[in-house]
């Protein structure tokens, strides 16, 4: 039997198959081939054997990787167990398990040994009547009971000789010298920079040809839209076009089209890109590539002489060769072995350019990769959780770029929708985050506005059943759109709505908590015990003021503390804490003054002024709230020192001083500001950049250079927060 085998560059044997009468052996890269090598740099079907009454023939399809004796092969060619054969930097040998038998025929009266016997004589064609149809590559192969006409000889050319030996008729059966009916089709492209460039249809389903860096198929032309075409393999070797509304059209055969098939063979041009749909065994002509038996047959004949001689001196060099380069059953695996390590290898890139997808957002690319991946490696459990993930975020992507679109149309409906959206994204994703906070309250405060002024407007034009809608919707959003003053006189409003259509048969009353509440505007627990610990500090009377002065409203408290102290009744009631009731009076004036000072330096930018100030009326409010709690007053600077310092910390940051950015930071959520989204975003920067830097620090110290990369770790210790894993790891290399 014969065998066909594959050696490295090293002489080290690759892989073997053995090559019978009815069957092709197929090399190349693609995973489908009999004999696959892991060299991307070959086409996916570099080359086949079969055999001809008996002797291998090498054809390598038109790819042009096959060189036999030096000399690259423009047709299928015999080759023998002493033809030095390379596909591209592979060596290939053939090898027949009885050496002699393989390489000189039966004797037939010569006393020179013939060469191998000719092939079919000029009866033969490749296709005829009666072939199984291959529609994939529009040619067939006979059927198997039917024998291709042998070729004849003429008995006076070998006056005096034994004849030679019959050419016995080649079987081409379905796996011989055509391609597989399920190959993969290919675009040629025929002009211009792109010439000869090809593209490989190698997709499941459908997939996109344009100029856009996300699609399956991309030809960098500005006559090619981003997205141009949607193509699809059909069944029976076809390919289904249709044409995107690109701008310089699609067209088949030099007709535009908008969705049609084209066949094999057929011309298409992509905006100005002429292209040729064509099978792994068409050249660029569009014409099939055939074994032409015919000269193949007088060329043998040419060298009859030359070959005879050649078996005589080669024999026992090709008896040795044989033997040395028997197959060992060890090496065997090495095959496998190779084929595993490539498939790692595509498996890791396809994992990375996933994750680099998942970064900028391009959730449809990285569901791409990581199928592919999986169809690669189909029981990794990581892949199959990446894929989960991926597809998670990708849905609440979508919604959250379907939430910012509607919000930013500006129209009311579609704001009111936007809101909508924004509450459908899932709490666990990584889009209920961020910049979400501040952009949800913007929206809430839009809507309210728009609520407020609609109501104000019905109620004043004695609409009260819309007036009543509108400003209960006001405080169902509870936007803290407006102070004190101004939301009691909406909340009066609406309660003298209430009044009036109470008896009407469809009114519901308002029951948004926001407008159930009067006496603390803040809704939150916090409020509600601060207000029970102010009742517990100061006398009944004074307490309440405080309250007023605790939810923002300091001038309207020392008005009510100058009336205690001028009217009769105030000055009997309150006559032991007068001294109480002037010291409150001092210490809200002082607080109307430091926080209205602080934000006149931070208009003219004198930050280091306004942290003065705002120090102030931070250490007097201390004085007056009990406790933990903060006026609202106090809430205010925390958020103007956390924007300061956020600022502050940014700009370091850019600077690449995070140790100075990661101080600015923590004192910026020190403050404990409403918001701290920028601030827990800049920390979460700094902790990118404490990997990065912690990865340097681990190769300094398997370098053997431990003191600059003790520097390193201490710089991460003081740009990280002590939780952090990557401030536990450097903490524990530091000990090292």
């Amino acid at each position: 039997m014969w065998y066909v085998i594959v050696y490295d560059v090293n002489g080290v044997e690759y892989g073997r198959v053995p090559l019978s009468g009815d069957q092709t052996v197929y090399l190349g890269s693609d995973p489908s081939n009999n004999l696959i090598i892991s060299d991307l740099s070959l086409p996916p079907q570099a080359a086949f054997f079969y055999l001809a009454d008996g002797y291998p023939v090498l054809d390598d399809g038109g790819t042009s990787v096959a060189i036999v004796d030096g000399y690259p092969i423009t047709q299928a060619a015999y080759v023998t167990a002493e033809s030095q054969i390379f596909i591209g930097s592979w060596a290939v040998y053939v090898y027949y398990d009885d050496q002699a038998a393989a390489v000189i025929p039966p004797y037939s009266g010569y006393d020179d040994p013939l060469p191998p016997p000719p092939p079919p004589g000029e009866e033969f064609t490749p296709y005829q009547e009666g072939h199984i149809s291959d529609p994939g590559l529009g040619y067939g192969a006979p059927i198997p009971s039917e024998q291709p006409v042998e070729g004849a000889y003429d008995p006076a050319a070998y006056a005096g000789y034994d004849a030679p030996p019959q050419a016995a008729s080649i079987q081409l059966g379905t796996d011989a010298v055509q391609l597989k009916v399920n190959k993969h089709l290919k675009l040629i492209a025929r002009e211009g920079y792109l010439d000869g460039r090809e593209f490989v249809l190698a997709y499941d389903g459908f997939f996109d040809i344009g100029r856009a860096g996300d699609v399956e198929i991309v030809i960098d032309d500005p006559s090619v839209s981003r997205v141009h075409a949607r193509l699809k393999l059909e069944e029976g070797g076809t390919l289904l076009i249709q044409d995107l509304r690109s701008t310089n059209g699609t067209f088949i055969n030099g007709v535009e089209c908008k969705r049609d098939v084209a066949s094999v063979g057929d011309r298409i041009r992509i905006g100005e890109i002429p292209l040729l749909l064509t099978t792994f065994d068409h050249g660029a002509d569009g014409e099939k590539k055939a074994i032409d038996f015919k000269a193949l047959f007088k060329s043998k004949y040419a060298i009859i002489a030359l070959t005879s001689i050649f078996f005589l001196i080669a024999g026992s060099m090709v008896l040795s060769l044989a033997r040395k380069n028997r197959p060992k059953k060890e090496k065997t695996a090495l095959v496998k072995e190779d084929f595993q390590e490539s498939l790692k290898i595509q498996v890791a890139r396809l994992k990375s350019e996933a994750k680099d997808n998942m970064r900028v957002d391009k959730w449809d690319g990285a569901i791409s990769k990581l199928k592919n991946a999986l169809a690669l490696a189909p029981d990794d459990k990581a892949i199959k959780e990446d894929l989960a993930y991926a597809s998670f975020e990708r849905t609440n992507y979508r919604i959250f770029q379907n939430a910012l679109g509607a919000k930013n149309r500006m129209k009311h409906e579609d704001r009111i929708k936007a809101l909508e959206l924004f509450r459908q994204i899932d709490p666990k994703s990584q889009y209920h985050r961020t910049d979400m906070a501040p952009i949800i309250m913007d929206l809430k405060k839009d809507l309210a506005r728009h609520y407020r002024d609609d109501g104000i407007a019905q109620y004043k034009a004695y609409y009260y059943d819309k007036a009543h809608e509108a400003l209960c919707h006001y405080f169902e959003l509870d936007s803290q759109l407006d102070d004190i003053r101004m939301e009691q006189k909406i909340r009066l409003d609406l309660k003298d709505t209430e009044r009036r259509i109470k008896y009407k048969k469809n009114f519901h009353a308002c029951k948004a908590k926001r407008f159930l509440e009067e006496r603390v505007a803040i809704a939150d627990i916090w409020a509600k015990e601060a207000k029970k610990a102010i009742s517990e500090k100061y006398p009944k009377g004074i307490d309440e003021i405080i309250v007023v002065y605790f939810t923002g409203n300091p001038k309207d408290a020392i008005l009510r503390l100058t009336e205690l102290t001028k009217t009769y009744h105030g000055r009997k009631k309150f006559s032991k804490h007068m001294g109480l009731i002037n010291d409150l009076i001092n210490q809200f004036q002082s607080i109307i003054q430091g926080y209205e000072s602080g934000e006149t330096r931070i208009a003219n930018k004198d930050i280091e002024g306004a942290k003065t100030e705002y120090n102030t009326v931070l250490n007097i409010d201390k004085q007056i709230i009990p406790g933990k709690f903060k006026s609202r007053y106090a809430k205010n600077i925390a958020n103007r020192l956390a924007s300061v310092f956020y600022a502050e910390g940014k700009k370091n940051l850019d600077l690449m001083r995070f140790e100075d950015a990661f101080e600015q930071f923590k004192k910026g959520l020190d403050m404990d500001p409403d918001d701290t989204t920028e601030l827990r975003d800049g920390i979460k920067r700094l902790e990118e950049r404490a990997t990065e830097l912690l990865a340097d620090a681990e190769n300094l110290k398997q370098g053997g250079n431990n003191e600059q990369a003790n520097k390193i770790l201490n710089r991460i210790l003081k740009m990280t927060t002590p939780k952090s894993g990557t401030h536990v790891k450097a903490q524990k290399l530091l000990v090292k």
